[in-house]
């Protein structure tokens, strides 16, 4: 049997070396001479790199393994150790997940208590390859008996993600023999499975092969070795990622590994082949990681606390400081959530809130500089202080202030980082275009449109946060501890503080600012109505009572005349209008002429003042501006103890359009943030004909515009269901709950209808009449 590229057979004996797995692109079944034995090959792809010989030949007699495989990988020739590099190559303390232990020969851990026995952790060498082949190895040496056991083993890039397969910038080999592999703008899942043997299914010694050799047959590929032997075919490396230097990367969870790199050329299973090992490198081939490099010249371990106000560039100031000091391992509660995704557990982030105590004494213990962020943890003193005191002497404890007018420097790093995301961007865009063209493969319409050029100027100094961000505090937490936030002073514990923006006195004025805007914001908490607010209630259900009254007796008096349902005849100055019961001395009401609606809108408009004012009275508070129109819809049940529905009283679709259509005296007045606040016009003790004369001249305003043909001005309100007033009969209000709460919603509560009492036939005979009308 003959193929094309990197054949397979299960099995073998002898000293040269072979596949023990089948490789995973395609596959024929071919059956033999011999009817007893049937034996499965795979082969590759035919347009793939062609590894092996035309005359390589596969057979089977019997027992397998008689006949050998050509190893594809040639001998390296020896290096003096001239050219090799010189520095130490190993595991980097500063280029790994909090929770990595490291010790002598090799030895890597991870803690296993807690969320961390779940989490996936992973570490990068100090020394990356741009050329040459060369072999690190890894061995297991302890299995957490509980843990979810997982390990990945290859290459990324510098500053990458330490997590195989979670970008394009990293290749290597899962478990399961997986391999992970991306393209930038790919169209389709590059991942290829079953490309190696299981890693972890018997103990063995992995050797991973980076061959970047351009001369080699098998150059630009990844190669895996179980106990020296080949575990199947060549991989290759992307093409974006070649002339990239590449660093041996571990990925684990509930496992101790020793990981060998190959000092003094010690390796611990023999290839079939001669093979330097990564610290053999030769120096033209090396790249060593900038944290090394940071490190050694540093005199005193840091630890940093960025503070900042929530949704004010803070992020974007952490994350610049981030690329800049690669040493300085990141401590918050977003770095933690984000581990916790790529290690396929995102609700452990929520589960356990634990976790920072420990990541800190994990730092310490590693001798890592820190960078403590999150806003609702370092913009409050106490728990600035606690973190701090959790810090020895031997680190030095520094505050940086974003707030305010960012610099000039955080401006140009926003535009320059906007600058190199459009770039990737339109680079995927181009790819994925070619791509499709070239295998047919449909783009959906988002796909076809380029991206948009970012245009900058003086006021750009933020970058994007799309709605599916997290925002830097949450609303629930926010408004519990916003009223507690509070820059830093010397007496905690700090040895520098540092304003990278705006100076201190500017940037205190920015947060107290900041804190006037939230307290309108968030509703306060554990507010009940006062005093004022419960005797003005009291006397509005008495108003109610007293016009309703009003209303039936002169309705009373129209009943005894043939043209009761006309109107009367008020008309005049209102502002001379003394007793609104007997405006005439005639026994006239101004509210004769009232309709359904107008009883509807002195409700409303006399219930929204009480309640701007109530507020006002119990929150007590001068940088409280008002009630902002968020909230309320959550006031007003507070105060009148019903639902305020705007919709169901008014046909209108929310509280903004119930205040505009109200037109006085109540309305949201713009304080600048986007901050809209209720505000009434009338003074807090404003009698309450003020409100019946607003109403009445609104009233005679929609007559004379109807009369001149104006049909906007006619107001027709849903009514309640099963109940039809009569003309110009106030309906009745809703039923008193508890305490305070025995109010009516703004559309029910118009005036209140009189207990029963002993009346005249002719006055029964009305009512009849009215609520048969």
């Amino acid at each position: 049997l003959k193929a094309r590229g990197c054949c397979a057979v299960v099995g073998g004996k002898g000293p040269a070396p072979i596949f023990r797995t089948s490789a995973p692109m395609a596959s024929d079944e071919v059956d033999l001479d011999d009817d007893d034995f049937e034996v499965e090959i795979e082969v590759e792809d035919p347009d793939a790199p062609d590894y092996a010989g035309e005359d390589d030949e596969v057979c089977a007699e019997g027992e397998l393994g008689d006949t050998e495989r050509p190893e594809v990988e040639g001998d390296d020739p020896d290096r003096p150790a001239s050219a090799r590099v010189k520095h130490t190559l190993s595991l980097n303390s500063y280029d790994a997940t909090p929770d990595v232990f490291f010790s002598g020969g090799g030895i890597v851990s991870a803690l296993s208590q807690g969320p961390f026995l779940h989490l996936l952790s992973g570490v990068r060498a100090n020394t990356g390859a741009r050329g040459g082949r060369y072999l690190f190895e890894v061995e297991v040496l302890e299995k957490v008996p509980i843990a979810q056991h997982d390990l990945r083993i290859g290459f990324s890039t510098g500053g990458s993600s330490l997590f195989i397969g979670d970008s394009s910038d990293s290749v290597g080999f899962g478990k399961d023999g997986t391999y992970f592999v991306a393209e930038p703008g790919q169209l389709t899942d590059l991942q290829r499975s079953g490309a190696c043997e299981p890693l972890l299914e018997t103990p063995s010694v992995i050797g991973v092969l980076l061959n970047l050799d351009q001369e080699s047959k098998a150059a630009n590929t990844i190669s895996v070795f179980l106990d020296g032997f080949r575990a199947g075919p060549p991989q290759p490396v992307p093409s974006h990622l070649r002339g990239k230097a590449l660093y041996p990367t571990i990925n684990f969870r509930g496992l101790t590994l020793a990981v060998n790199f190959g000092h003094g050329g010690k390796q611990l299973r023999t290839l079939p082949f001669k093979c330097q090992t990564f610290a053999q490198m030769a120096e033209a081939h090396h790249e060593i990681a900038r944290h090394d490099a940071v490190r050694d010249g540093m005199a005193k371990l840091e630890v940093v606390v960025s503070i900042g106000i929530p949704e004010a560039g803070i992020a974007d100031f952490t994350r610049c400081f981030k690329e800049q000091h690669t040493d300085f391992a990141e401590i918050s509660d977003r770095s933690f959530a984000e581990w916790c995704q790529k290690s396929g557990k995102p609700k452990l982030a929520t589960q356990d809130k634990a976790a920072q105590k420990s990541l800190v004494t994990l730092a310490v213990a590693g001798h890592r500089n820190c960078l403590i962020a999150g806003v609702g943890q370092t913009l409050q003193r106490s728990e600035r202080e606690q973190l701090l005191n959790q810090f020895p002497s031997t680190y030095r404890k520094v505050a940086l202030v974003a707030v305010g007018e960012p610099s000039q420097s955080h401006k140009q790093w926003v535009r320059k980082t906007l600058e190199a995301e459009y770039e990737a961007k339109k680079d995927i865009f181009q790819r994925r275009q070619l791509l499709s063209e070239a295998s047919g493969v449909a783009l959906d319409d988002a796909d076809n449109v380029p991206p948009d050029c970012p245009k900058f100027d003086d006021t750009t100094w933020a970058l994007p946060h799309d709605d599916t961000s997290a925002p830097d505090v949450s609303p629930d937490v926010l408004s519990s501890i916003f009223s507690r936030f509070a820059l830093p002073t010397d007496a905690e514990g700090f040895d520098d503080i540092r304003y990278e923006w705006s100076p201190n006195s500017d940037a205190q004025e920015k947060l107290r600012r900041w804190i006037v805007i939230q307290k309108s914001a968030f509703l306060v908490e554990g507010l009940e109505p006062g005093e004022w607010f419960r005797s003005k209630l009291a006397a509005w259900k008495e108003e109610r009572k007293q016009l309703r009254e009003g209303h039936l007796a002169f309705n009373n008096k129209k009943g005894k005349g043939p043209s009761f349902e006309a109107d009367a005849n008020i008309s005049g100055d209102l502002a001379g209008v003394g007793n609104i019961h007997d405006f005439d001395g005639q026994g006239t009401p101004l509210y004769a002429n009232f309709r359904y609606e107008d009883w509807v809108l002195l409700s409303w408009r006399y219930e929204l003042h009480l309640l701007v004012h109530g507020f006002a009275t119990d929150a007590a508070d001068d940088d409280i501006p008002g009630i902002h129109m968020g909230h309320v819809m959550h006031y007003f049940k507070t105060y009148f103890g019903v639902t305020c529905e705007p919709k169901d009283k008014l046909g209108v679709e929310n509280i903004g359009d119930a205040v505009k259509l109200l037109r006085e005296p109540v309305e949201f007045i713009d304080k600048g943030d986007g901050q809209q606040i209720l505000h009434s016009s009338l003074e807090k003790e404003t009698p309450f004909e003020v409100f019946v004369k607003g109403i009445e001249a609104y009233r005679r305003d929609r007559s004379r515009r109807l009369e001149a043909g104006d049909e906007s001005a006619q107001l027709s309100f849903p009514r309640p269901t099963g109940k039809t007033p009569g003309k110009g009969v106030p309906f009745k209000a809703a039923p008193a709950g508890k305490g305070v709460t025995s109010k009516g919603s703004p559309s029910n509560s118009v005036p209140a209808k009189a207990e029963p009492q002993s009346q005249p036939l002719s006055s029964l005979i009305s009512i009849i009449k009215l609520r048969f009308w």
